[in-house]
């Protein structure tokens, strides 16, 4: 004979209800388990942080070592860059112009040196971007002023003689195209044109002199 197995009527209920809910209990686990995990699209992120900008340069500042100069002198130029905000950027590479070469000319390398008296713009170019700056070129100044030939210890009543002036820098280089005026101690005596020519009017003394650019020679 079989033995015989006698389930209880609570039994049966109990696996009944297991059989009910069991898949649902699974699907709750599941889900907690995938939370727990950060799975299932829930559960706080770090935002990421948006890309740094990029700085570019905006604007080129030139500086001159000497913005006046004088004929025949030389100097050098700088140029520095900035970006959008302010700071200090490399320019790369740049290049130089003169407005006015006749007034300074430059060189590829920033070094100019002035010609002629007047003013010109140095340029910096960097890419798009360029800067400039207003350089000054002055004549050299007369330093002394030397009268040839000396005038006679004494001159004949209506003589004349001719003077001539020659201005000079520093240096004693001769330095053309310069203003001279001329003037006499004692115009009853002797009388001076303006191009230096003395003319002797009575006995006397009478000392003539030509100045230049606040410079006076005798």
């Amino acid at each position: 004979m079989r033995p015989h197995l006698s389930v209880g009527r609570n039994a049966l209920s109990a696996v009944a209800l297991a059989k009910r809910f069991l898949p649902t209990a699974l699907t709750l686990a599941t889900a907690l388990l995938l939370l727990s995990c950060g799975g299932g699209g829930g559960g706080d992120k770090t935002p990421t942080a948006p890309p740094a900008p990029v700085m570019v340069l905006t604007t080129v500042t030139v500086a001159l070592s000497a913005t006046t100069l004088q004929v025949g002198q030389t100097a050098t130029a700088n140029a520095t860059g900035a970006d959008q905000n302010g700071a200090s950027i490399s320019t790369g590479t740049v290049t130089w112009s003169s407005s006015s070469p006749t007034v300074a000319t430059i060189t590829s390398g920033g070094a100019f040196t002035a010609v002629a008296p007047g003013q010109t713009n140095i340029t910096s170019t960097a890419g798009s971007k360029s800067g400039q700056i207003t350089l000054t070129v002055i004549p050299v100044p007369v330093a002394s002023v030397v009268v040839t030939p000396a005038v006679p210890a004494a001159m004949n009543l209506g003589g004349t003689q001719q003077l001539a002036a020659s201005t000079l820098d520093a240096s004693g280089s001769v330095l053309l195209s310069r203003v001279v005026s001329w003037t006499t101690s004692d115009s009853t005596k002797a009388r001076v044109s303006t191009t230096g020519l003395v003319t002797a009017f009575a006995a006397g003394t009478a000392t003539v002199t030509a100045t230049s650019e606040g410079k006076s020679g005798t």
